[in-house]
């Protein structure tokens, strides 16, 4: 037989997954309004964040494969919002950087993203939210021990 404890376990873990892709869901359909993947927006982020890098860093700062970065440059380049560069010390190495229009067009899709983030928890006080970040930032330390996983939302998405 379940426990309570047990049962309010699992409880939270089913809100969390609920809340996590409903919110995911939601702001990757803000983002693909202005024309970009989820994914193209994280590569325009990180080159906005730590201007340009190899390309071979820019696939491990965001956890995929060489190939699916390469594929997600190709694409942003033909649309003029990053482009590739020889390093000048090193000519096998390629770098990546994002052009005049991919940064305006990242700080526009960000912009509208955190609206989209700030409206949907209007209805929480500050205390509330101050709450909830302290509760799951002790799930998060407890799961990913000796790790400081947490980014802040200005990390996260590059509002400086």
């Amino acid at each position: 037989m379940m426990e309570i404890e047990d049962a309010l376990s699992l409880d939270i873990l089913r809100l969390i997954t609920s809340i996590s892709k409903s919110w995911f869901r939601e702001g990757e359909k803000k983002i693909q309004d202005s024309g970009l993947s989820y994914m193209e927006f994280r590569i325009l982020r990180t080159l906005n964040d730590h201007g340009t890098l190899p390309m071979v860093k820019l696939a491990e700062m965001n956890s995929i494969t060489q190939g699916w970065v390469t594929n997600l440059v190709d694409r942003l380049e033909q649309r003029g919002l990053a482009k590739r560069i020889r390093d000048s010390g090193d000519r096998r190495i390629i770098k990546i950087m994002s052009t005049e229009s991919g940064n305006k067009l990242y700080c526009e899709v960000r912009t509208i993203y955190e609206k989209h983030v700030a409206q949907a928890l209007s209805f929480m006080p500050a205390s509330e939210k101050e709450t909830l970040i302290s509760l799951l930032t002790k799930i998060e330390q407890k799961l990913s021990p000796g790790q400081n996983t947490q980014e802040t939302p200005q990390e996260q998405y590059g509002s400086k």
